[in-house]
């Protein structure tokens, strides 16, 4: 991985990720395994280039990897070019988790955008009993307050449904694949009943986007202001 998540409230901002993820299969550039710890949430990822990750390998790896039930992450406005490979590969993960905010961003030649999965029901469902007594006890009114204050989605924890969430979204995203296949619907892929349970509206699929040229180097110029495109561009290697 390029960054692990622990902590609330981070900010990743305007880098650039390339080539990461080559030695472990079950990995993303940005990674986060919070799902007992629901505390720890509300960072947002925002303003990246995710760029030539997980090409030409066995998938399963991607750029944003929202693992084993991790709550409160918002992924917005980023860039993803040529993230994933196959249809086991990703751009972003969301691997059973809630209050994911997966918006605004561009994705160019990914041939999986999104892949959502129900984890807790699935491979996690071994450990649910054990995660439910560290929810009880992370979330008990004497120690929690300050954080139920911060992140209101807290009051309602033990009402929504943990193990099949439905406050997860997948809106206002671009998606475009002029040079590698798209290899699902409306650019998710979901297990189960996933996708009746994601929260999507105006998203864009087009055989190219509008406006979108290349490099010399192969990277995407796009209209509009990126904070890295300054510094992508006095790159030389």
């Amino acid at each position: 991985m390029a960054v692990e998540v622990e902590g609330n409230d981070h900010r990743i901002e305007g880098c650039w990720f390339y080539d990461t993820c080559r030695e472990f299969r079950d990995m993303g550039a940005i990674y986060f395994n919070l799902g007992t710890e629901p505390l720890q949430r509300g960072t947002v990822v925002r303003g990246n280039l995710f760029q030539e990750i997980g090409v030409g390998t066995d998938g399963a790896r991607g750029a944003v990897y929202l693992d084993n039930g991790t709550m409160g992450v918002a992924v917005m406005d980023n860039v993803f070019h040529r993230v994933g490979e196959g249809d086991d590969g990703w751009a972003v993960m969301n691997h059973g988790g809630a209050h994911i905010r997966v918006e605004g961003n561009t994705f160019i030649d990914c041939p999986v955008p999104l892949r959502f999965e129900f984890w807790w029901s699935n491979y996690g469902s071994a450990e649910l009993p054990e995660a439910r007594r560290r929810w009880e006890s992370q979330l008990a009114p004497a120690g929690s307050e300050l954080h139920r204050r911060r992140y209101p989605e807290l009051e309602r924890f033990f009402v929504e449904d943990r193990v099949r969430p439905e406050t997860n979204t997948f809106a206002n995203n671009r998606i475009a694949n002029p040079r590698r296949a798209l290899l699902v619907e409306g650019g998710v892929r979901a297990d189960g009943e996933g996708r009746d349970r994601l929260l999507g509206s105006d998203n864009a699929v087009e055989a190219r986007l509008r406006g979108l040229t290349f490099d010399a180097t192969g990277r995407p110029v796009i209209p509009g202001s990126r904070p890295w495109r300054g510094f992508v561009a006095n790159r030389s290697d």
